[in-house]
Parts: structure tokens; sequence; C-alpha cells
């Protein structure tokens, strides 16, 4: 009798193994989308074999010895400072786009103001005679002058918020 529920056992206690790998395997499977989740594994262990005779041993099934998450401690270890150069990246382009007084591709900045002031200057030295060519001109560099402040304020406007 005694070995028939030595046998019993056994068998209790590995269903029992398997059925928290059955539930480790499941709750994986519900948590596969969930942001920050590891995977979890069961570790099945043999239990040591027990001696019935004198150099005969008989199996004894296996337990549940621990479960234990996947990760890569690599990978963790660099997280945060991932999340350190991401913010300073974010800081960086907010800084920079304050300053966005100094594009070139800007309608009223230094860029066309130049552009717009060269333009000027070569129509009128191709005739340096017309008095429309020379209005254009001072027109230019007006134009040209009031882009310097402009862009000056712009840029204090942005150091200061830098600085705050």
């Amino acid at each position: 009798m005694s070995d028939l529920l030595a046998i019993l056992s056994r068998g209790a206690t590995s269903l029992g193994a398997h059925r928290a790998a059955a539930a480790t395997t499941s709750h994986n499977l519900e948590n596969v989308d969930t942001p920050g989740y590891s995977r979890q594994r069961a570790e099945l262990a043999a239990e040591l074999p027990a001696e019935v005779a004198a150099r005969a041993f008989i199996g004894r099934g296996v337990s549940l010895e621990a479960v234990s998450q996947a990760r890569d401690r690599f990978l963790e270890a660099q997280i945060p400072g991932a999340y350190a150069l991401s913010a300073q990246a974010d800081a960086e382009s907010q800084a920079l786009s304050s300053v966005h007084a100094l594009d070139p591709e800007l309608a009223n900045g230094i860029g066309a103001g130049l552009s717009g002031y060269f333009s000027a200057l070569r129509a009128l030295s191709q005739n340096p005679g017309n008095a429309v060519q020379r209005r254009a001109a001072v027109d230019a560099a007006r134009n040209l002058a009031a882009t310097f402040p402009r862009t000056a304020s712009s840029l204090d406007e942005a150091r200061t918020g830098l600085d705050q």
C-alpha cells in the first residue's frame, strides 16, 4: 500500500509541476502585448532518486524548481542611458528650433534680405542711371538693415528662453 501511495505522490508532484509550467505558458500568452513584460520560464528539476535496494534506484519524478524571467541584463543596463540621451536630444531640438531666425530658407530672414540686396545691386550696376533701380537698391538695403534687429531680437528671446 505504501508503494501505491508513493507512486501517487510522485504523480501528483509531477502533475503539479507540469500544471505550473502550463500556467506560466498561459501567463506568457496573456501578456504578450503588455509593454515592459518579460517572458517567464518554468524550470523543472528531477527529484533525487530513491534507493529501493542495494544499488537499485527508482526515479521520483520532477518538481517545479523556479519560475524565472527571460531578460537581457545588458539591454536593461542600457535603458537609463538611452532615456538620458533621448531627453538631451529633445532639449537640444527645442533649443535649436527657437533659433529659426537664422534659417536661410526663411522668407523674411537674413538670407532672403541679402539675396534681395545683392540682386538689386546687380541690377543697379547694369544701369546706374535708372532712378527706379536706385530706389529698389535703397529699399533692399533698408529691408536688409531691418532684418538684423529682428534676428537679434529673436536670438535674444531664444537665449532668454534657454537660460530659464
